[in-house]
């Protein structure tokens, strides 16, 4: 009789052991379930966010050192006074990529600004719910290094007007960790450093073959 009296007693327990089983297996299976969209989710969202990161990062650092277009280039100017060619300032360039990549790291390690929060709702597919419910945070870790290249471009501005643009391309690989899966993104961002407009003939444009690679 003991022995049936303490199983019965531990019926409830066995049962209680038995609902959290159940339930922990079947929030697992739902993680599991929804990773995949949920990453794809946040493909999207990445997009945005580096590009944002990145763009606020060149302008600061603009900002910050008050950079010109005299800074980043060395202009010749023949007897009358016309601009003869136009030289990158390699020097300055490569210290502006360098001092951009470590910001860019820097930016792109920090949580605080990496981590996306996805509303539970934007999983179903269903537009009534999306934006809704409970958020899931997915992290944005930077893989390896970032690289930057400087582009130089001439357009026309006009009759007898060319206008030189200088840009800067960042390209960032991008890990994305969601709970129980993760995929990696690429994200490029082309983001225009300095301009000026140029009156008369189009110059030469004399830059160091390293300098773009």
């Amino acid at each position: 009789m003991s022995k049936k009296l303490a199983f019965r007693r531990r019926q409830p327990l066995l049962k209680v052991f038995f609902l959290i089983f159940l339930l922990a297996a079947s929030f697992l299976s739902v993680c599991i379930a929804i990773s995949p969209a949920l990453c794809r989710l946040a493909q999207a969202g990445c997009g945005n966010l580096t590009q944002t990161i990145i763009y606020k990062a060149v302008s600061e650092e603009l900002k910050i050192n008050h950079y010109t277009y005299k800074d980043m280039v060395y202009v010749t100017r023949d007897d009358l006074g016309n601009i003869k060619d136009l030289q990158i300032n390699t020097a300055f360039m490569n210290s502006f990529r360098s001092d951009l990549g470590l910001s860019l790291q820097e930016k792109l390690s920090d949580s605080r600004i990496t981590t996306l929060s996805i509303p539970s709702g934007n999983l179903s597919g269903i537009m009534l719910l999306s934006g809704r419910g409970p958020s899931i945070n997915v992290r944005l870790v930077p893989m390896g290094s970032i690289s930057t290249d400087i582009v130089s471009e001439f357009t026309s501005a006009g009759i007898n007007q060319t206008k030189h643009s200088i840009y800067i391309t960042v390209k960032a690989e991008i890990k994305i960790m969601a709970p129980f899966d993760s995929a990696s993104y690429t994200t490029e961002a082309k983001v225009p450093l300095s301009e000026t407009v140029i009156v008369g003939t189009t110059p030469d444009l004399l830059v160091n073959s390293n300098l773009l690679k």
